[in-house]
């Protein structure tokens, strides 16, 4: 037996269907990012394997370049907006005395 007390838990469970429901959110995201990653650098191998002359090619790699950018840049705008956000709650929990 243990000294520990053990002490009851304030929340209700979580329903097995929620916990796997959250754990395959929590997979989709990231899973769809690695799917899409990969079908796009395939689509780039093999777009450059049919160019065939060097104005093709430059074409070809302003293009990729410009949507590689692209994406990046949108993915900062996304990060910079959810730290802006997180940021503002932080700020009005501070302010209303809360910190939980």
């Amino acid at each position: 037996m243990s000294d520990t007390p053990v002490t009851p838990r304030q929340f209700p469970s979580v329903p097995a269907s929620e916990m796997v429901k959250g754990f395959l959110g929590d997979l989709a995201r990231p899973f769809n990012q690695y799917a899409v990653g990969s079908a796009t650098a395939v689509a780039i191998v093999i777009g450059a394997t049919k160019i065939t002359d060097a104005i093709g090619g430059a074409v070809y790699i302003g293009a990729v370049g410009t949507i590689v950018l692209g994406l990046f840049g949108l993915k900062s705008l996304e990060n910079i907006k959810t730290g802006g956000q997180t940021a503002s709650v932080e700020v009005a929990k501070v302010n209303a005395g809360t910190t939980t």
